[in-house]
């Protein structure tokens, strides 16, 4: 949890547009996540803030998120500065008068909770989200259960279970996280005759039973032995998931390391991330173009009103062909639940 202070919880607005769903018997005659009015808007570059713009640009195309603040009152802008710079960054986006906004009291804010986004380096679009998820979490969670309506929208349930090999017996944990990570293979790189691989695949291997590396202190042997690890995803499903295509290697040098460029097909639509459960909708991509973590540019696609853009800072342009979306340079996607 970001910060120790204690703030008062933020309300959850008891409008239509509360993140609850609401049971109806007859089906919504649109998807969730369409936007039916505001125009779009691109973000004026203040110093190698193309991360930001990138990061900002797919949150607020998130419109279940976007909803609930732009109906949030009653809160002390005092006590809640993120919240209060994010509400404001919507509410100018949502008058539909700009076509270019420079957005930085969401950067000075941000910065004061995070120091490394002060400046002008170039830094990381899923850390500034994320970082910026977890600070508006922190400034209306309830201190009670930990619950806020950032934890209601982003947050997925998972499921470890990890097994002695040994004595069989079972540890199982489980946790909730802000966006899904998925790892790309290392050897892709070097890979030449498997150009791409699908999204499916990736969450395949991040849920397989894998031999856990080293050794495990079991509680029923009194001992150091082999384990396995599986990890399962546990309903209900968030109305948002956000995942991360790892992209880059960690370690001694690595922000100077190649990027995995390998391109990952993804579906714009009727997404499922279990079995059975309900389906996602493509609503925002977060881009990186360049060799590694330390060079290059972020740029956004997201959906508007059904219509696809690519956010380049301040430049925005209509995508005619949606195929132009799925490209090797997505790093983060943001779905939305049907």
């Amino acid at each position: 949890m970001i910060g120790s202070e204690e703030r008062p919880p933020l309300p959850i607005p008891s409008t239509s547009s509360s993140i609850s769903e609401e049971k109806s018997s007859k089906k919504s005659q649109s998807r969730s996540c369409v936007d039916h009015g505001d125009s779009v808007c691109g973000f004026r570059n203040i110093g190698n803030s193309c991360y930001m713009n990138s990061a900002l640009q797919c949150l607020i195309h998130a419109l279940p998120l976007k909803n609930y603040f732009l109906n949030l009152s009653n809160y002390d802008p005092m006590l809640h500065i993120v919240t209060q710079s994010f509400t404001t960054l919507l509410e100018a986006m949502s008058t539909g008068k700009y076509s270019t906004y420079t957005p930085g009291d969401i950067k000075s804010s941000v910065s004061r909770v995070s120091s490394k986004f002060y400046g002008s380096t170039q830094e990381d679009s899923h850390e500034f989200m994320n970082t910026l998820l977890a600070t508006l979490h922190n400034e209306s969670r309830n201190k009670d259960n930990d619950q806020s309506p950032i934890k209601e929208l982003f947050y997925l349930k998972t499921r470890s279970v990890i097994q002695c090999q040994k004595c069989d017996r079972k540890d199982i944990n489980e946790d909730s996280i802000s966006s899904l990570p998925l790892p790309i293979p290392s050897d892709s790189l070097s890979i030449k005759n498997q150009p791409t691989l699908f999204l499916h695949t990736l969450i395949e291997d991040f849920c397989k039973e894998n031999l856990l590396d080293g050794q495990y202190f079991c509680s029923q042997c009194n001992d150091l032995t082999k384990a396995t690890e599986k990890t399962t995803f546990v309903g209900p499903l968030p109305k948002l998931l956000i995942i991360q295509l790892k992209r880059y290697t960690f370690g001694r040098n690595s922000a100077y390391k190649p990027k995995l460029d390998m391109l990952i097909r993804y579906p714009l639509r009727d997404f499922k991330l279990i079995k059975g459960e309900e389906q996602y909708d493509l609503q925002a991509v977060s881009m990186h173009q360049g060799y590694n973590l330390m060079s290059g540019h972020y740029t956004a696609y997201a959906k508007n009103n059904d219509q696809w853009y690519r956010f380049n800072d301040e430049e925005v342009t209509k995508i005619n062909n949606n195929n132009e979306i799925i490209t090797k340079d997505a790093y983060v996607l943001v779905y939305c639940k049907q």
